[in-house]
């Protein structure tokens, strides 16, 4: 079935909220300068000391991008999500949010907006 054009927003906002996840993983990685990103050297003291845990936060910063376009190609195409999945990318999304705060408390905050959307979405 094709989704309608409430889904078809829910998609473009879970495509663009992916987008916004790539630069955690490129500041993670070093591949975008971190200047506006303080917390992250605090971060990178916390998790290890030469980086490595900082990258690996970097890589689900990169997979959880990833799995929102992935949900959010799926809505537009099937016009429905699988809870499951979608839900477990909520949660590592505001996990990762929690983690790099304040920086990211947009993000978070998306993220409750997006679990009220698919909520609606989901009802029976």
């Amino acid at each position: 079935m094709a989704a309608s054009i409430p889904q078809y927003l829910l998609a473009v906002a879970l495509a663009a909220h992916g987008l916004a996840h790539l630069p955690g993983f490129a500041v993670s990685w070093r591949l975008m300068a971190s200047a506006e990103f303080p917390a992250k050297a605090e971060l990178s003291d916390r998790l290890q000391r030469d980086g490595t845990g900082l990258r690996l936060v970097g890589v689900l910063w990169l997979q959880t991008a990833i799995a929102y376009v992935a949900l959010a190609a799926c809505l537009a195409v099937r016009g429905s999500l699988p809870l499951a999945p979608a839900a477990a990318v909520l949660l590592i999304s505001s996990i990762l949010c929690l983690i790099e705060w304040p920086e990211t408390r947009a993000g978070l905050f998306i993220d409750l907006a997006l679990a009220g959307a698919l909520s609606v979405l989901h009802q029976p």
